[in-house]
């Protein structure tokens, strides 16, 4: 937690660095991309007054093994948010705060790049299309530094044809 000066009650509070987090988010969604990380000097900003609690090095590896992000107090460059792991328990570049965001922006605007070929003729016309929607979004993140690299694999044999699907299958 860190303290907040209120001005309204000229009081400190102690609050979480939620909205620090939410800030920080925004602030990388709007400035740079999803995927990178709302933590550290440059993203990590928290502004309060102080920290409530400065934890030992033994005791941010614990709180960060136990998947909750520590402050962490610098005298050059104030509080900053100083880890970026979910509460997915495995080892896994999913626990980790912009892997998650990357994946779910990756995942909103390919859906919505692609919405309008919806019930369009299940043909290799409809693959093609979406084939040339889906490889600039991919290449445009590759060139953000969000993924390295990327495989778009599609089909439609005669049976998905007659069922009116495509198959469709990224790795990144």
């Amino acid at each position: 937690w860190v303290k907040y000066y209120d001005n309204d009650n000229k009081v400190y509070i102690n609050l979480p660095a939620t909205k620090d987090m939410l800030r920080n988010m925004a602030n990388v969604d709007n400035k740079r991309y999803p995927w990178i990380a709302p933590a550290g000097i440059t993203n990590g900003r928290v502004d309060c007054t102080k920290m409530h609690f400065f934890a030992k090095l033994e005791d941010e590896d614990t709180l960060y093994d136990g998947r909750i992000n520590p402050l962490k107090s610098f005298s050059k460059d104030g509080v900053k948010i100083w880890g970026n792991k979910t509460m997915y328990s495995q080892e896994t570049p999913m626990n980790r705060i912009n892997v998650v965001r990357l994946l779910l922006y990756m995942k909103r605007i390919i859906i919505d790049s692609t919405r309008h070929l919806l019930f369009e003729p299940g043909d290799q016309t409809v693959v093609k299309q979406f084939e040339s929607i889906v490889n600039p979004i991919l290449t445009d993140i590759k060139n953000g530094r969000g993924i390295s690299d990327y495989r778009l694999v599609t089909s439609m044999t005669p049976e998905q044809m007659d069922a009116h699907e495509m198959s469709a299958v990224l790795y990144v």
